[in-house]
């Protein structure tokens, strides 16, 4: 991690010598309500999770879409999210008597190069973001296999990173043998000085029921294995205020369509060489309403409870999918089954 802080330094330093460009694109995010479930409009129950509403979102600007990865500030005002084009969104939950019901003051902003420009057509599969407790973010890309590395100016506003240029980020490897549609799809900080990292699809051989990933510290990576099971991969986690690891987990079917859960692995768990075990708290399928889930994010709000954000990436397809943004509280005592 010694590695990291010094990069953070140096990113620093570059940012002050070349200073920002123009600011970030406002737009507009149309919504309209999401029902649990279609069938039975009363459902607020899943699992370990209750539903405290949802939105179907849609905007005129074509960098909208393709959501991958999902961050909160530390006070649940704020959302960041990441498209698998290299943009960043940003934007505000509008909350009704405690519920999601709609959103604001949202922004678009292409993800920057280390120069402060565009990333090339090959490089800008953005798949995972990942806040720091200490002031700096992670972003994972597959295709070119890689982690960059943001400041993050002020924590407590997840949108500053926006403006700041990338600088390398920590190395794995390994990474460059994962497949090229299957690289790191999940980071997340255990700590200050920890960080989990997990791909999707990237297998020890093509029998293995579990995917790799990694334990990167100052002196990692540690190889790490994820189970999968019934046709689930993992494609984000977050960190709950326990220090547990909360994931989302996707399953897709030609015949049976697209499916989502989410589980919860140990913090007790977490270690090089382990197994990762992610128990489940919650399913979506149909009726429930469900897309191609692929963030998630979590804080806990004034009142000590766990507040869980989904969203889904709609691979820039909004004609035959949609971009859902999820609202649920995580009910104490949920650690799957």
């Amino acid at each position: 991690m010694h590695k990291l802080k010094s990069l953070l330094t140096a990113s620093v330093l570059a940012l002050a010598l070349l200073g920002t460009s123009a600011p970030a694109r406002e737009i507009v995010i149309r919504t309209e309500p999401l029902l649990l479930n279609d069938n039975d409009p009363a459902q607020t129950q899943l699992g370990s999770l209750t539903y405290l509403g949802g939105l179907v979102l849609d905007s005129d600007e074509w960098r909208f879409g393709g959501i991958s990865g999902l961050a909160v500030s530390p006070d649940g005002g704020q959302l960041l999210a990441l498209t698998d084009r290299a943009s960043w969104l940003a934007f505000r939950p509008v909350l009704k008597d405690g519920k999601l019901a709609g959103v604001t003051d949202s922004e678009v902003r292409y993800v920057r190069n280390e120069g402060g420009g565009k990333w090339g057509e090959g490089d800008q599969d953005s798949e995972a973001v990942a806040l720091s407790p200490d002031g700096h973010a992670l972003v994972a890309f597959e295709r070119n296999h890689r982690i960059v590395q943001f400041n993050q100016p002020d924590p407590d506003d997840p949108s500053s990173i926006m403006m700041q240029n990338a600088a390398p980020g920590p190395d794995i490897p390994e990474l460059g043998t994962a497949p090229h549609n299957a690289g790191l799809e999940s980071l997340v900080f255990l700590d200050a000085e920890r960080i989990l990292g997990m791909t999707e699809g990237a297998r020890q051989n093509d029998n293995d029921d579990a995917v790799r990933g990694w334990i990167i510290d100052e002196n990692g990576p540690y190889p790490v294995s994820y189970e999968t099971r019934d046709g689930y991969v993992p494609t984000d986690m977050a960190l709950l205020p326990d220090g547990d690891v909360i994931a989302v987990e996707r399953y897709f079917n030609l015949l049976t369509g697209v499916r989502a859960r989410i589980c919860i692995i140990e913090r007790e768990s977490i270690a090089p060489g382990a197994t990762l075990i992610c128990n489940q708290i919650a399913e979506l399928r149909r009726p429930i309403s469900v897309d191609n889930m692929e963030g998630i994010a979590a804080y806990q709000n004034a009142r000590g409870e766990t507040t869980i954000y989904l969203a889904s990436d709609d691979n820039f397809s909004s004609w035959r999918q949609r971009t859902l943004l999820m609202m649920f509280r995580l009910e104490d005592g949920a650690s799957g089954d």
